[in-house]
């Protein structure tokens, strides 16, 4: 007794055990990306946590009237950012701390730095 197989038996096979491989090629890659966005995550995660603070950047003009304005320069994470965005004795940053409301009574301002003065903070009142 002879057992005839099929003439595509052995490319139904093989199509078979390719298929078997890509999907463990595309599991491992998948698992890859997945434990790398786990870590990115955690990163920023423990960054946030780490750092309660930003630090606002702006600068003081002084227009016609007795007023004194100042423009928002920007938004940055660390204070060595904030000294490197304060390219004039006009620029300033200011401390602020996140998810903290200040009320009323308790309300105390935080004072300005201006690193490219001579002069510290307190002395500039009209900054306050």
């Amino acid at each position: 007794m002879t057992l005839h197989l099929p003439t595509w038996t052995p490319w139904l096979l093989l199509n078979l055990v390719g298929i078997t491989l890509v999907a463990l090629l595309i599991r491992e890659s998948l698992r890859r990306r997945c434990a790398e966005t786990a870590r990115i995550i955690e990163a920023v995660r423990s960054y946030l946590q780490r750092s309660s603070r930003l630090y606002l950047v702006g600068r003081v003009r002084h227009p016609a009237g007795k007023k004194t304005v100042w423009d928002v320069l920007g938004l940055v994470a660390t204070v060595e950012r904030a000294k490197e965005a304060c390219t004039t004795a006009q620029d300033f940053y200011l401390a602020l701390d996140l998810d903290q409301i200040q009320s009323d009574d308790t309300y105390q301002p935080a004072p300005l730095v201006f690193p490219k003065r001579e002069k510290t903070p307190s002395e500039d009142s009209a900054c306050r």
